[in-house]
């Protein structure tokens, strides 16, 4: 069986703890909670968070619908926690910085903004949020954009705050095309993308340079689409 409704019940373990969770709902699971799943006659558990990676199409895992467990296919499981969404406008303002570029269009093109904490920080301010939910991976192309290396750069969503990999590339900011490096973060937890943010030094000096994110390998800019989940 391969259909799956909307209220038809996943059994799920966090912490130890099982509970039951409707179809309508296992996109919000948190990337540590577990599915039990089956696959060539033997059980195993998978994390939220891996399901997209861990789970063949053809394992199997248990339903239950109006009291009576069935099961489901993996790839009808998988569905449940993946969309498409078709990226509306962009209209990035940054406290300090250039950010005109951000989301404008397809390609490279070089942004900055200046590190001093959460102070100066670009918003993203898209016309259609950009959802991202537990395994998703965001991508940015990025550089120190001065000769100080210890810049960090922050993905902030609704939900939770993600740092890329610290000790950025040295390169001047307009060079990050270029020159830059990809740096990476796992989501967690579902939320909403609404900016980038940077630390490093508390001066107001020096910049970080960066280009449009990608999210699964999709490239982010008004217009294009990407899959979540």
């Amino acid at each position: 069986m391969s259909t799956i409704n909307n209220s038809d019940l996943f059994l799920v373990e966090r912490a130890g703890t099982s509970y039951k969770v409707e179809a309508s709902d296992v996109v919000d699971a948190q990337s540590t909670d577990l599915f039990l799943a089956n696959r060539a006659g033997t059980s195993y558990k998978v994390e939220r968070g891996l399901v997209s990676s861990k789970v063949s199409n053809s394992d199997l895992v248990l339903v239950e619908r109006a009291g009576t467990s069935y099961k489901v296919d993996g790839a009808a499981f998988k569905a449940l926690f993946q969309s498409t969404i078709q990226c509306g406008t962009f209209s990035p303002t940054a406290y300090s910085g250039g950010v005109s570029n951000f989301g404008q269009a397809s390609g490279c093109a070089g942004n900055y903004i200046r590190p001093s904490g959460t102070t100066y920080q670009c918003n993203i301010n898209s016309s259609v949020d950009l959802v991202v939910r537990p395994g998703d991976v965001v991508t940015v192309k990025c550089c120190s954009g001065t000769d100080y290396y210890t810049q960090t750069l922050i993905l902030v969503t609704t939900t939770q705050t993600y740092q890329f990999l610290p000790n950025l590339k040295i390169a001047t900011w307009s060079l990050v095309c270029s020159s830059g490096e990809n740096r990476s973060v796992t989501i967690s937890q579902s939320g909403i993308i609404t900016a980038l943010n940077s630390t490093g030094r508390t001066d107001g000096g020096g910049d970080v340079g960066f280009t449009n994110i990608e999210i699964n390998g999709y490239p982010i800019y008004a217009g294009s689409s990407y899959v979540t989940g």
